[in-house]
């Protein structure tokens, strides 16, 4: 009876050891990549598939999560026109989901950059603006994963970073909730300098 039990007792750890080692993975709902096209739009990229001049790599998306998307191109491409990072049908796969780019580097360096927003100009294809001249105003449907857009622009990077580019990639976060704001609350010896929120004062700035 004892060696009975001893047998079943390491078939099941035998099947739970199995089991969550054959975890299936999540299938993908929808792909993320670069739009791009340089200076004389010479090397252009509108998609997820490959051409002769450019290679992409785009990134299956499976819900929230973090990502990352590039581009490789034959020769180098020279300057910057536009550039933005899209998810092919993320207005109906992923609806109201943000879009935090965590980095950019070019040539595999870092690169600085600034705060963008999410939207949407066909109500299809979620993306975020990189470099966006033909952009004046923020539109209607702009959201951040901050909560606010008042900050945010069409333009996060310089195109003197684009002035040679043999790769291009991006590190994003994908969420569907806004975080929430930390701030610092505050107050001197004598009350003159004070805090109790996130937007800044004549007497402090907030960050």
């Amino acid at each position: 009876m004892k060696k009975a039990l001893s047998i079943l007792l390491a078939a099941l750890m035998i099947l739970s050891v199995c089991s969550f080692g054959s975890a299936e993975e999540v299938a993908p709902i929808d792909q993320a990549y670069i739009m791009y096209a340089d200076a004389s739009w010479a090397y252009s990229n509108w998609g997820t598939e490959s051409s002769e001049t450019v290679t992409v790599t785009a990134a299956d998306i499976t819900g929230e999560g973090d990502y990352t998307v590039g581009l490789e191109f034959a020769a180098p491409a020279e300057g910057l026109a536009f550039t933005a990072l899209g998810i092919v049908n993320g207005e109906n796969t992923c609806p109201g989901y943000f879009v935090k780019i965590n980095a950019i580097r070019v040539n595999g360096e870092d690169i600085a950059f600034g705060k963008g927003y999410t939207s949407s100009d066909d109500g299809i294809c979620t993306r975020m603006n990189i470099y966006n001249e033909w952009v004046t105003e923020l539109p209607a449907d702009a959201r951040s994963f901050d909560g606010k857009v008042d900050d945010a622009s069409w333009i996060i990077v310089d195109k003197d970073a684009f002035a040679s580019v043999s790769s291009f990639e991006i590190d994003f976060t994908y969420s569907r909730k806004a975080v929430d704001q930390a701030y610092i609350m505050y107050a001197d010896a004598s009350w003159a300098y004070q805090n109790w929120g996130v937007d800044s004062s004549e007497t402090v700035t907030v960050k």
